[in-house]
């Protein structure tokens, strides 16, 4: 009750948090400035943006996941913006999953479905922000999407800024229609004072579909702060700030202050902002011309990021533009090879890859290019220096160009030469300014060598059109021994890709030719300003097959967070994939990788990406492998994974990749095995850890072909910790949808389980086989390992918990029969509230109807499973049942052996709780035998019987309410709740990333099993984990005795183990115990007592003092009717207390002088005092899929272990 009221209190609360941000009451300029001036940064929470997202682990970010960030709808119609999940706001209109999560439970700002008969503008507005340094980017997630429309009308999303002079528009677009997440960046440039952001839409009445926001970051928006000292490179500010020696001088106020543009030397500087004239510039007469002028596209100029300022412009508008040729001309400049001639100036380029901007030097009638930037770089301006080394009198030539019927922009703005560039008054002698080379082809075509023509759209599509090749030559396969292979730097930032000689740099030596005479693509400083990733692109490639890879070398050290990315990138729908990911220190070797590109059905280009300056970062060898759609592929299924992922590949449409690793060093890792299950030392599949909760990772396999009409899939699978996901087999017919093989959810212990089902292919039809991890946990690892496909039909499946379909179980074709269904199928049969194994109303069960008006007396229901093989020695036979519970009838268990008569084994009549039970039965077969359920009438209305999670072990049943857990968890189960955590199963010598004894106490040994819980993973005082025994009958007195092991690493209170009775009548407490209680395994005796049907359940519960330590159990047993000849339980209790009385007070005496401490220094805990939001936590989705953790399966060996005499 106390947890409601506090909950509810938090509740509100929260709403003042929200408002009451500036809790160190710093001065209002200083609030929403991308700054933490307040030592908790509590001035940067609500400013469309909070200081931190937990979620994306981002400063200065909004996730929409807890509030709106201070973003408020200013619309004046019913169009308006709203926060929305699972488009429950906007009428379904809106994105089933957000950004951030990826999951329909996450949150976003979405345009409400517009109703009405004109069109209306639907308007987002920041909170008002304060300072954008130059470097400043706003990345934005958007989601647009309108059902059978790919192009959309302009206006559906722009964003502006609006500052104390002027409102201008940053960003408008896209003109696609993709049901994606898409993600734009702004450069803002330098905003002095107040600003802010305006995200608007405007659509008619007609229009439909998606329109949704997401994750606004903002990234190196403020100001460079005050150092001690500066640099002897760098430049000192007025505010105490250090900026870089050549940010000085350069058109942009890096300092925050304009100090570095006021500086004596900047007069020495020529410069031409184009506000009046040309200055001492020309145009050269071709195609196309500069322009100067302003406020139209873009929408502002650089020098006072206003749209009042001027620009030479360059650009088209329309699909029947011919190719734009602009050349702006220097004056001439005196020769120069000191370095000290240098130009620094700023461009645009947006709309068009086509863009294109070069700088060269003409002298002696020759043209050297010195520069080149392609593409469309997108929507800001950006700074380029570029330094002259000429031993001639000479020119630069700025040309710009625009490829025929694009639509594109290029502008340039505030050109500034270096002092160290002398003028000349003599005319250089020049022919007639170079004209374009006229094409032999059309638009849309390329020239081969033999100057054939072919389509554009078949060069670099790996395969050779034309007769030499010309059309697969600068395709992205290079060594970079003689160019840059067709790959282009994108980079607008402080740093660049650019080919290299190895002479001189490290690496010291090339991959090729392993020598200092070689070359590689590397990351080098560039002359750009802002601190974005440097990026470097193939050419368009494509489309690819299935089976597509690049493979590369790459040579990364890194002493910091230096990385390489890799995405596969759609220009038509402008959507990114990231396909491969490397981040750290790789040591001094180069480094092989072959990265899945996969299928693309449509052009795409591959892109590099790096932003770490202090790394060195190196790539070499670039080659792609069987990428033409055609390319014929193996069909080999099997892999051990020992060399490699065969022919499986990674499903580059998922949220991310599955990785192979070998487990060493992996120990302490949460989301992978620490050994193999071919070699123990060898190598696995299993899902990366760098993910979020919600996404899901397919591996795939090609197209495969089948003869026989069955086939068995055999796999090991590994599935261990306390919250992980669930693992799932799919199989999907050429040309068709997929459909549910198999699935398991939870964690199984660590150990490896094997998977099987029985293929039984379409006539004709090729298939593929479709692993897929859903990661609905946060700590745990799911793994693959041993994939196999023979040409026959699997042996009966040994578990069965009916979720895909009977397992080979069948009932007959009579009247009366058993029925597999959920609680939602809308079935005459009224079952179960859920199932047992997912615990959701979508979860599967079989069960049988027994109501007098459907299964007359004398009648029975059978249930037979497929033959199974003999086996000589005693098996458990366990399943859960579910009985109504007014007179369901009896449930018998036969084993009918071949030739033999059925056997009866298990009978179950009385009349039970409403609830799920356990029950096993040990039972032995000679010759080959099946199992058959039947479910009886007992003559009453409205009854059933229920059957779910069928297993047979390799072992005999243990006696009720006993486990010594060397082959499972017998009858025990985690308890089933929205927000529990799991116990779980291992043994002492196997390699685990949970600490707990080295040794079981029933073995006495490393080979030993027991169960366990690492307390290290509860998140807050007070929430637990339960451990739940099955149903035991009422009873007057029984023994209840086990053993545990709480070891912690410290004896302060760190957890607490408790024994409870769950009944119909409530929870009762009989005994607890806290804190560390030895290295070694402890005894316990507890008298059971209870008139009603009864549970047993451990509770490793989290204490007040933060710290790691795992409580074990092992050697459970319950001995029915038998005195342990100990207190009472009641009793047992109290006396526990008493002996644990020294360490109660001893905690409550060092509480006391916490307490003295912290009223003495009140005021300045208050000072140190840290705000952290209170956020009500929301419930978990009652229909997701809970982990199947009521038993837990050994391997398929077959052994039989010995259980103790006495249980």
């Amino acid at each position: 009750m106390h947890g409601i009221h506090l909950s509810f209190a938090v509740l509100l609360l929260r709403p003042v948090l929200l408002v009451s941000d500036n809790w160190c009451n710093g001065p209002a300029e200083k609030v929403c400035n991308f700054l933490c001036d307040c030592w908790d940064c509590s001035d940067e929470n609500m400013c469309g943006y909070h200081k931190k997202s937990t979620t994306l682990e981002t400063q200065f970010t909004c996730d929409f996941e807890e509030d709106d960030c201070g973003w408020r709808d200013v619309s004046t119609s019913a169009y308006q913006w709203v926060r929305d999940q699972d488009g429950i706001s906007t009428l379904g209109t809106g994105p089933f999953t957000d950004h951030t999560l990826k999951t329909n439970k996450g949150w976003y700002m979405a345009a409400e479905y517009h109703q009405g008969k004109v069109p209306a503008t639907a308007s987002l507005r920041s909170p008002v922000l304060k300072e954008a340094a130059a470097t400043c980017e706003i990345r934005i997630h958007y989601h647009i999407w309108n059902a059978g429309i790919l192009e959309i009308p302009k206006g559906t999303l722009i964003v502006q800024v609006a500052d104390k002079n002027q409102t201008y528009a940053v960003w408008q677009g896209p003109h696609t229609s993709v049901y994606a997440w898409r993600e734009i960046v702004l450069y803002t440039g330098r905003i002095p004072g107040e600003f802010e952001i305006t995200i608007s839409s405007t659509r008619s009445f007609w229009e439909r579909g998606d329109l949704a926001i997401d994750d606004v970051e903002f990234w190196h928006c403020g100001l460079p702060l005050p150092r001690r000292l500066c640099p002897n490179d760098s430049f000192a500010c007025t505010t105490g700030a250090c900026v870089d020696s050549d940010q000085v001088c350069d058109g942009t106020d890096d300092c925050g202050d304009n100090s570095d543009e006021r500086n004596p030397k900047c007069g020495e500087f020529d410069r031409c902002a184009f506000e009046q004239d040309l200055c001492k510039w020309k145009m050269a007469e071709q195609q196309g011309t500069w322009t100067r002028t302003n406020g139209a596209r873009p929408a502002r100029d650089h020098t006072s990021n206003s749209r009042l300022g001027y620009f030479l412009y360059a650009g088209s508008n329309s699909t029947d533009s011919k190719e734009i040729n602009a050349t702006l001309l220097s004056p001439t400049v005196q020769a120069t090879s000191d370095g000290a001639c240098f130009l620094v100036l700023y461009y645009y380029m947006y709309g068009s890859d086509t863009c294109n901007l070069s700088i060269k030097t003409r002298a002696s009638e020759k043209l050297s290019e010195v520069r080149r930037k392609s593409g469309d770089l997108g929507e800001g301006w950006f700074r380029e220096r570029v330094v002259f080394l000429v031993p001639e009198n000479f020119q630069i030539v700025i040309e710009g160009t625009i490829g025929e019927g694009e639509m594109g922009d290029l502008a340039l703005d505030d050109l500034y030469l270096s002092p160290g560039c002398k003028t000349v008054n003599v005319s250089l002698f020049t022919s007639q300014d170079p004209q374009p080379l006229s094409s032999l082809c059309k638009k849309g075509e390329f020239l081969c060598a033999d100057n054939t023509c072919i389509l554009e759209d078949l060069v670099c599509n790996f395969q050779n059109n034309c007769k030499a090749g010309t059309d697969e030559m600068n395709c992205g396969v290079t060594d970079f021994e003689s160019g840059d292979g067709g790959w282009m730097d994108w980079s607008v930032g402080r740093l660049k890709w650019t080919p290299v000689n190895a002479s001189g740099t490290l690496p010291d030596k090339d991959h090729t030719t392993n020598s200092s005479a070689g070359h590689f693509l590397s990351l080098q400083r560039a002359g750009g300003q802002h601190l974005t990733a440097a990026k470097v692109r193939s050419p368009l490639l494509g489309p690819s097959g299935l089976a597509c890879t690049m493979e590369m070398y790459y040579y990364l050290r890194s002493e910091h967070a230096g990385s390489i990315t890799v995405h596969i990138i759609d220009p038509t729908l402008g959507t990114h994939r990231l396909s491969w990911y490397i981040q750290g220190d790789q040591g001094l070797d180069w480094q092989y990788i072959k990265i899945p590109v996969g299928e693309n059905t449509r052009r795409f280009q591959v892109e590099l990406a790096s932003s770490a300056d202090s790394s060195i970062i190196a790539v070499d060898d670039i080659l792609f492998v069987d990428c033409h759609p055609n390319t014929s592929l193996s069909e080999e299924v099997s892999c051990n994974f020992e060399m490699g992922s065969c022919d499986w590949y990674q499903d580059q449409s998922d949220d991310f990749d599955w990785a192979r690793d070998n487990g060493r060093g992996a120990v302490f890792s949460s989301h992978r095995p620490g050994f193999d299950h071919t070699l123990s030392t060898g190598y696995f599949l299993y899902v990366d850890k760098k993910v979020k909760r919600g996404w899901t990772a397919r591996f795939i396999a090609h197209l495969i072909s089948s003869e026989v009409k069955m086939q068995c899939l055999s796999f090991w699978y590994h599935m261990y910790g306390p919250h992980i996901g669930t693992l799932i087999l799919k199989i999907r017919y050429d040309g068709g949808n997929e459909s549910l093989l198999w699935t398991e959810t939870g964690s199984h212990g660590n150990v490896w389980h094997h998977g099987f089902h029985t293929l039984e292919p379409q006539d004709g039809k090729k298939y593929q086989l479709i692993f897929e991890a859903l990661y609905d946990g946060d700590v745990g690892d799911i793994a693959l390992d041993d994939i196999t496909l023979r040409s026959e039909a699997c042996a009966p499946q040994k578990h069965c918990s009916f979720e895909v379909g009977t397992c080979g179980y069948t009932s007959g074709g009579g009247k009366y029969t058993w029925e597999r269904q959920n609680s939602i199928m809308g079935s005459t049969i009224t079952g179960p509230g859920m199932d047992h194994t997912r615990q959701t109303v979508k979860g599967y069960y079989m069960i049988a109807d027994t109501s007098k008006t459907v299964l007359p007396t004398g009648q029975a229901v059978l249930m037979n499973s497929e033959p199974y093989e003999p086996f000589p020695q005693e098996r458990c036979l366990e399943f859960w049942y579910h009985m109504s519970t007014k007179s369901p009838g009896s449930l018998d268990v036969y084993v009918e052996e071949e030739e033999k008569e059925k056997r009866h084994v298990l009978s179950v009549n009385r009349k039970q709780e409403d609830a799920w039970h356990y029950s096993s039965v040990t039972i032995q077969a000679e010759r080959s035998w099946k199992l058959i359920l039947e479910a009886m009438t007992a003559g009453e209305d409205h009854s059933y019987i229920a059957i779910d999670d069928i297993h047979l072990g390799n072992h005999r049943c243990p006696k009720p309410g006993c486990c010594d857990f060397e082959s499972g968890t017998c009858g025990w189960s985690n308890k089933q709740s929205l927000d529990s955590y799991k116990w779980d199963w291992t043994k002492g010598e196997a390699p685990s990333k949970y600490p707990g004894p080295k040794t079981d106490h029933t073995l006495g040994s490393k080979e030993g099993h027991y169960a366990f819980f690492d307390m290290s993973l509860l998140d807050s005082k007070g929430t637990k984990a339960g451990l739940l025994s099955e149903h035991l009958p009422a009873t007057k007195g029984s023994c209840f005795k086990f053993w545990y092991h709480m070891d912690f690493s410290e004896h302060f209170h760190k957890g607490e183990l408790t024994v409870k009775l769950y009944t119909s009548l409530g929870q009762l407490t009989i005994w607890s115990t806290e804190g560390h209680q030895s290295r070694g395994w402890l005894n316990k005796k507890i008298l059971m007592e209870s008139p009603v049907e009864f549970q047993i359940v451990f509770e490793a519960i989290k204490g007040i003092w933060a710290g790691a330590g795992t409580i074990a159990l092992d050697d459970i047993e319950y001995t029915e009717g038998q005195n342990c000849d100990v207190e009472q339980a009641g009793d047992q209790a109290e006396n526990t207390k008493k002996k644990n009385t020294g360490v109660v007070v001893t905690s409550v005496l060092f509480v006391i002088i916490l307490l003295i401490l912290a009223i003495l220094g009140i005021r300045y805990c208050i000072k140190k005092q840290k705000h952290h939001e209170s956020t009500a936590e929301s419930p978990e989705d009652p229909d997701r899929i809970q982990g199947f953790d009521s038993i837990v399966f050994s391997t398929d060996q077959e052994n039989i272990l010995p259980l103790p005499s006495d249980c």
